[in-house]
């Protein structure tokens, strides 16, 4: 999901509250990521481990404010990204790809009034999850990267689009598993944190 103004932003400001606090717990140094480096949020150390690094992005979704889907998370490709990729005659398909990627680890927040929960996946997890949502918003324009698109209200009607891709852990796999539960092992659970620096 996008962190603008109102309640979005403090979801966004609250997860990576909650996600700190989570590394700090499990002995990681967190560290603020170069504001040059687009789609990471932190840059994370273990202490004793030679230096080594790992890029960490972070998702939030309020349990509060979506009682029914507090683990329904999202993040976005924005239109100017998309612009560039279509003047240079780019498949849209790695755009998505290509963001998920630029981290080692996504941990996604879901604040909830009974205990907030960190789930924490590597990036190839994250991209199963991706995929695995596909099916289910194949008929919104704003998840479908095989075109553009334009607005159609708004103050600029005619200008691209931004899209986005659902990380929903609501929704089931091909088997009718819900992703909450296949994945059930990656929540409040740093231990691939931990696998990635031995």
């Amino acid at each position: 999901m996008g962190y603008g103004d109102g309640k979005a932003k403090r979801t966004g400001n609250s997860a990576k509250n909650i996600a700190d606090c989570f590394l700090s717990d499990n002995r990681f140094q967190v560290l603020n990521s170069p504001r040059d480096e687009k789609g990471v949020d932190r840059n994370i150390m273990l202490p004793g481990k030679s230096g080594k690094e790992a890029k960490v992005r972070i998702r939030g979704r309020s349990g509060i404010n979506n009682p029914d889907t507090p683990r329904w998370f999202q993040f976005k490709i924005s239109a100017s990204d998309i612009a560039e990729s279509v003047k240079k005659g780019k498949d849209l398909e790695h755009l998505w790809q290509d963001a998920i990627k630029k981290a080692d680890f996504w941990i996604l927040v879901s604040l909830q009034e009974q205990g907030n929960e960190v789930w924490v996946f590597p990036t190839e997890v994250i991209l199963e999850i991706a995929r695995l949502n596909a099916p289910h918003y194949q008929e919104w324009t704003s998840n479908d990267f095989s075109k553009p698109a334009y607005k159609q209200k708004g103050n600029n009607p005619g200008e691209m689009a931004g899209k986005q891709k659902e990380l929903n852990l609501h929704v089931t796999d091909k088997s009718g598993v819900i992703l909450e539960n296949r994945f059930q092992s990656y929540k409040n659970n740093a231990d691939v944190l931990h696998a990635y620096f031995q």
